[in-house]
């Protein structure tokens, strides 16, 4: 079930991006045309430094502390995502008017007392011991 929110950001993102370029081509204009222009030239120097003259250790670290950044960037990630569906859950109950009650936190309902005291009553009368 979880899957499904990753693959509705991408396919919505990948649609996102397609429009973008049907509206530069019907335009004829270039979004942020200087970012994106500074942006390319940044990569393709990336990119030929990494193919070019980097020796093999130094591919190797680059290799390791994207891997490494990759994991930290996601372990980030999940947390928010956990702290922002803790707080939408808590506030999906609010709206229900459900609570979430610890034992020994709150109080009982007079008639929940009462059906709880006969049931350990019925209970014990029939030889019933839980263990504790």
């Amino acid at each position: 079930m979880w899957a499904t929110i990753p693959l509705a950001v991408s396919i919505v993102g990948m649609v996102t991006l397609v429009a973008l370029k049907a509206c530069e081509l019907r335009r004829g204009r270039t979004f942020l045309e200087a970012a994106r222009a500074r942006l390319d030239a940044r990569v393709l120097r990336l990119f030929a430094a990494l193919q070019g003259d980097v020796p093999q250790k130094g591919k190797l670290f680059a290799a390791d502390a994207l891997h490494h950044a990759t994991v930290q960037i996601t372990g980030l990630v999940l947390l928010v995502v956990r702290f922002v569906e803790r707080r939408l859950t808590r506030f999906v109950n609010m709206v229900k008017g459900r609570r979430n009650l610890k034992n020994g936190i709150g109080t009982r309902s007079t008639y929940l007392r009462d059906v709880t005291t006969h049931r350990d009553e019925v209970r014990r009368q029939n030889g019933y011991h839980p263990k504790e």
